[in-house]
């Protein structure tokens, strides 16, 4: 039964394909002669590809939830072998010799290449789909096929992790030809499918040297506005593409010639835990690995068998960071929103900051190096709009907490917004001389988080103060002030406790 349904999947797929053609847009000289630059925003040196790959895929995981529903993202990843029959003539009917020339042309492949016909498959569940208007700038749909890279505004609404709408090019270089074959359900029964391939540079054209071929290629139907497939072909994918069927909302992809090298179950899994730790044990997202689930339930047991890649980064700190995020501490202090920025930038912290003027010091330091407490300290800041409106309902959070066995290490921070860490964002506790004192700074707020997104840089590793692209939404001078509280008043904290311990 299952044989003739494949058979009956195949003739329908081969009769209906044939409306889909590699596309893309011929350019004279003077006006297009690109090199996709966005390819090398990621190719960070002191950072391996399967970390960048699994913090931009699931961060846009994490992007795509629904909001009607508080249950977790599902994210599934899967190797597919293509190499049997039928789908081998699938996938030779999509890689097909028009893209195979193109790509012989950018020198992304050579001349004697011979596809391995292994690809990998992604599937999200509990996720918006690619919804929205095929020519809305700000549509899923267009912004993961059409747009990439937006450096003046916000590629997504709201507080979301992502920010400049070039992570989806870190996923897909895991495909050696950077190809990917999506079909998502945006709703009842209502289906899409394309193609996208990005080359690595544009092409004379061979009949007219004049003439540019984009590296920019599109595996579509003659009118790219028709999108949407019907149930039967729908059921045709789920049997020859995708190996499953879609009832739900989200998406499915495949990304053929799949780097396996260099992204071994082990390392994705590892760095999967190094960056995504809190929203995983939040239970906001349950990931499957190559068949290793990773859920709140098994992410501790995961951590003791492939480690987190970061010798700083143990149970320990995850549970401390994790409890900071909830403000499951055993104190909370928080500063005096009357506290001008011209306070914090011009003095050290002292008892005056805080709303409680009778703070005692010696009891802080004493509870924190000598009882092993969680003390947490929160933060008011000021957000004013571009119109000068102030919102003065935003905090953050700064947690000090000792590690439970004590090896004389060096204090160690981590920097949140939202679920997005900022590695590169350290000098936030570099004053500290407290051995094995760990540190963490959250924004936790949608208001602030927004705020600081527009500070980020695409990587999502810092913050960068002259990036801000939020001048239409925010007040400028008041945003750099925010940001400068964030970086900084953890360490006048830590300077407050360290002159205390030294007296």
């Amino acid at each position: 039964m299952m044989e003739s349904n494949l058979e009956k999947s195949k003739l329908n797929f081969q009769n209906w394909i044939k409306e889909y053609k590699w596309d893309w847009k011929q350019n004279e000289k003077f006006y297009s002669n690109r090199g996709p630059l966005e390819k090398e925003v990621f190719n960070i040196e002191r950072y391996e590809y399967a970390e960048i790959f699994s913090r931009e895929l699931i961060q846009n995981a994490l992007d795509a939830k629904v909001e009607y529903n508080n249950k977790p993202v599902i994210l599934n990843l899967e190797i597919v072998d293509f190499s049997r029959s039928p789908f081998k003539n699938i996938y030779n009917n999509l890689i097909n010799f028009q893209i195979l020339n193109l790509l012989q042309e950018s020198k992304d492949i050579k001349t004697n290449f011979f596809p391995t016909y292994k690809a990998l498959k992604i599937t999200d569940q509990n996720t918006t789909g690619l919804s929205g208007s095929v020519l809305d700038e700000k549509s899923n749909w267009y912004k993961y096929f059409i747009k990439i890279g937006n450096l003046t505004e916000l590629s997504k609404p709201g507080d979301k992790l992502g920010s400049a709408n070039l992570g989806k090019v870190a996923v897909w270089k895991c495909s050696k030809i950077w190809m990917v074959f999506a079909r998502t359900c945006i709703g009842d029964k209502k289906y899409r499918f394309q193609g996208r391939c990005l080359r690595s540079d544009d092409t004379p054209d061979r009949k007219n040297p004049a003439l540019i071929n984009s590296c920019d290629v599109y595996f579509r139907k003659n009118d790219p506005e028709d999108i949407n497939i019907d149930n039967e072909r729908n059921t045709d994918l789920s049997n020859l593409l995708f190996s499953e069927h879609r009832t739900t909302t989200g998406t499915d992809f495949i990304f053929p010639e799949f780097k396996s090298e260099n992204l071994s179950k082990n390392e994705i899994i590892s760095y999967s835990l190094k960056n995504w730790f809190k929203a995983i044990a939040e239970n906001r997202i349950r990931i499957n690995i190559f068949g290793e689930k990773i859920n709140s339930e098994s992410y501790k047991e995961l951590i003791q068998k492939y480690g987190t890649s970061h010798n700083d980064l143990d149970e320990d700190m995850i549970d401390f960071a994790v409890a900071a995020s909830n403000s499951d501490c055993d104190e909370q202090h928080t500063l005096k929103k009357s506290n001008s920025f011209e306070k914090y930038r011009s003095r050290s912290l002292s008892k005056d900051f805080f709303e409680d003027s009778n703070i005692d010091e010696k009891l802080l330091i004493k509870n924190i190096q000598k009882e092993g407490k969680h003390i947490q300290i929160k933060v008011p800041v000021k957000i004013k709009n571009a119109s000068g409106v102030s919102f003065e309902n935003d905090f953050f959070l700064i947690s000090l907490k000792m590690r439970s066995k004590k090896n004389k290490r060096s204090s160690f921070g981590l920097m949140f917004r939202k679920d997005q860490i900022l590695w590169e964002e350290d000098d936030f506790y570099r004053s500290s001389n407290i051995n094995d004192l760990m540190i963490c700074i959250i924004s936790n707020s949608p208001h602030l988080n927004k705020l600081l997104t527009h500070f980020e840089e695409p990587s999502h590793l810092k913050f960068n103060k002259r990036k801000f692209t939020g001048s239409e939404e925010f007040d400028r001078t008041a945003a750099n002030q925010v940001l400068y509280l964030f970086r900084n008043v953890a360490n006048k904290f830590i300077e407050f406790l360290i002159k205390e311990d030294e007296e």
